[in-house]
């Protein structure tokens, strides 16, 4: 009899094995959506905070502690991100298709600084975070 070996992601807190039978990979694309929605709540917290540091930011003085705060949500969002990507890699591409909203391309684009009118121009091509990381720059400069 054939062993299946299985791949443990920890993301989140969390453990999530994908592999196996249908029952466990069932149980683990459950899995999997409820640590993306976990990781989606700390994102959309952190996401606010940043915005709001942000406008104090541009409207204060070079104020280099929340020039430094706002250093360090922009890293944890990136981790919190690339978490979500890592579930959805481990459960490979037959499996994730409840998790095609995670992550967010349009909060990506909010989160790295880009502007509204280039967010715009990039959502209205591009369906997710994983096409856009796909595209070459000569594709990228057509669409901007």
């Amino acid at each position: 009899m054939e062993n299946n070996p299985s791949s443990n992601i920890t993301a989140g807190g969390g453990s999530i094995t994908a592999g196996g039978g249908a029952m466990n990979t069932n149980h683990s694309n459950n899995q999997a959506f409820k640590t993306c929605q976990d990781i989606q709540h700390m994102i959309d917290i952190t996401t606010q905070h940043l915005e709001r540091l942000r406008v104090t930011f541009n409207n204060a003085s070079n104020d280099e502690l929340t020039k430094q705060e706002i250093r360090t949500l922009e890293g944890k969002l990136v981790k919190h991100f690339s978490e979500q990507l890592a579930v959805k890699y481990g459960l490979g591409p037959a499996n994730a298709a409840d998790l095609d909203y995670f992550p967010s391309l349009s909060q990506w684009l909010q989160v790295v600084g880009v502007s509204t009118d280039t967010k715009d121009a990039i959502t209205q091509r591009v369906r997710s975070l994983e096409d856009l990381k796909d595209k070459t720059e000569c594709e990228l400069k057509r669409i901007l």
